[in-house]
């Protein structure tokens, strides 16, 4: 087994490691679910997750946009534990869904939360946390 901070979970097949949360999704197919599997992921650069996938941000675990990155969401991020945290400092965009109860931080970022949010509260102050 390959160590990895991610790994993808399909339904019919069971599961496939990456090392890179990039890498994952660069190979998701419709119907994946991609798992945090580190407490720390940083962007190396700019990601989309797409549609008819899923990201999920497990109890304990940060996901950090930095500046001069991007994180599109096209398709649905779970952050369903009141400590799973996404650091925005570059630029977030949602076209898709962000469920749960996780933080949101926005430090200085763009911050594009338009469509489906569904959690806890919203807070879309542009800086500081959307809850």
């Amino acid at each position: 087994m390959i160590e990895s901070e991610t790994v993808v979970t399909d339904p019919e097949t069971g599961e496939k490691y990456y090392g890179s949360l990039e890498a994952v999704l660069e190979n998701a197919e419709a119907g994946d679910e991609v798992q945090l599997k580190k407490e720390e992921v940083v962007l190396e650069k700019d990601l989309e997750i797409p549609e008819d996938v899923a990201l999920l941000i497990p109890d304990g675990a940060t996901l950090t946009v930095p500046e001069g990155t991007t994180l599109e969401n096209n398709g649905l991020v779970v952050n369903d534990s009141e400590n799973g945290i996404v650091i925005n400092e570059g630029s977030a965009i949602n076209n898709g869904t962000i469920l749960g109860d996780g933080t949101i931080v926005n430090n200085d970022g763009s911050l594009d939360l338009t469509e489906g949010i569904t959690g806890n509260a919203v807070d879309s102050t542009p800086n500081g946390i959307v809850k």
